[in-house]
């Protein structure tokens, strides 16, 4: 099966979706701004507790057209980091397995829904490729080879950002998975402000990252959980904003549409998360 092909198939029923999505596609393009001589740093971090939620609210020329819904969720020892977009009648949730210290992943799962169309895929990392399975209107499989760690998946980047050591100047490159057209990417991502970001939650100081080459922004609180605060993609014209945060620890319960966002249920066990090829077990149907 042709994998560009399948999703450009899929991608003219999903424009909703393109719109509201924290990365979109654009991260197929590799080397987007990355700077000769820059590092690959490594996840120094983990900020958020466990059972973290932050609802974000998508806006495109300046009206509201979606939600998303991140959420972290520790299971043994890994992590389950989930966003969950949705507009309208289309619905994208990316689920990704990854080490409970690194954040190294080793499976994650993107499912789109729109307009009567479907997309599952599916990726499991071994030690020195992906495996993708596709199931949808077309079915098939194809391997990306894995570049040189640290690496982690195009899905998982509003959670990586948060982890690493963001400062003043700071600057580096992210090598990323990209299962939504099977590439892998580099990109620049600089720190290039601090700033008061007026959100419903409040002013929070943040700092401004630049994803070089994408014109896509990132505004990520300064004082720990280091939230994702701000998201912007000037290329959609869409700003995404936090506008609810909660914790298990908090005792909050949920509040609004309790329709299962957080995400379909994925494979367990999917290996250490270091590349090392265990399978996953079966997901719950």
């Amino acid at each position: 099966m042709d994998r560009h092909n399948k999703w450009k198939k899929i991608k003219a029923s999903r424009g909703r979706l393109l719109l509201i999505g924290l990365l979109a596609a654009a991260l197929g393009l590799a080397g987007c701004g990355f700077r000769r001589g820059s590092s690959f740093p490594g996840v120094v971090r983990i900020p958020w507790p466990d059972q973290e939620t932050t609802i974000m609210e998508v806006f495109h020329n300046d009206q509201p057209v979606g939600t998303s819904r991140l959420t972290v969720q520790k299971d043994g020892d890994e992590w389950l980091l989930t966003v969950a977009n949705e507009a309208q009648a289309a619905r994208e949730v990316s689920t990704i397995r990854a080490h409970g210290e690194n954040l190294i992943p080793s499976f994650t799962q993107l499912r789109s829904e729109a307009e009567g169309d479907s997309l599952l895929l599916e990726g499991r990392y071994e030690a020195r490729q992906v495996s993708v399975s596709v199931d949808g209107n077309e079915t098939g499989s194809f391997i990306i080879q894995l570049p040189d760690p640290p690496y982690f998946d195009n899905e998982q980047v509003p959670f990586v950002l948060r982890a690493m050591p963001l400062a003043e100047g700071w600057q580096g490159g992210l090598n990323l998975v990209v299962i939504r057209n099977g590439t892998h990417a580099v990109v620049g991502a600089w720190v290039v402000d601090r700033e008061a970001v007026e959100t419903p939650l409040g002013t929070m100081d943040a700092w401004k990252v630049e994803l070089r080459g994408l014109a896509q922004f990132a505004w990520i609180e300064v004082d720990p959980p280091h939230r994702l605060v701000k998201y912007v993609n000037e290329g959609a014209n869409t700003i995404t904003l936090i506008t609810d945060y909660r914790t298990e620890a908090a005792g909050e319960a949920e509040q609004g549409n309790d329709d299962d966002s957080s995400g379909p249920a994925v494979p367990e066990g999917a290996g250490n998360g270091q590349g090392d090829g265990a399978a996953p077990r079966e997901a719950a149907s």
